[in-house]
């Protein structure tokens, strides 16, 4: 059985025998949250800035940008992980039959 090799391990690995996104992409997520999450405090601060009723505005607005920004990052993260697990998939594919083709 092949050993797990750690993150910097498979980071410098100039042959991309391994793929590091599928090891990332949670911590992807999380800076995307948290992106959203800033990007809703700086409308809420730019809105009150301008004026009263615009910072009300933000302030009502600010969680409904929030979850579209979350959601967009969520579904393009999904589009990412699906595209890597099918390469994942296929190489197991290519693998499995290239070993039943020699014992044949």
């Amino acid at each position: 059985m092949e050993e797990e090799k750690s993150f910097l391990q498979i980071l410098f690995n100039i042959s991309f025998n391994e793929l590091i996104t599928l090891k990332i992409i949670r911590a992807l997520y999380l800076l995307g949250i948290l992106c959203a999450g800033i990007g809703a405090f700086y409308l809420i601060i730019e809105g009150f800035g301008s004026s009263f009723f615009a910072g009300l505005l933000a302030l009502v607005f600010s969680p409904v940008v929030f979850l579209i920004y979350v959601v967009i990052a969520r579904v393009i993260l999904e589009l990412i992980w699906s595209v890597f697990r099918i390469v994942e998939n296929l190489d197991l594919l290519v693998a499995d039959k290239k070993e039943n083709s020699e014992n044949k």
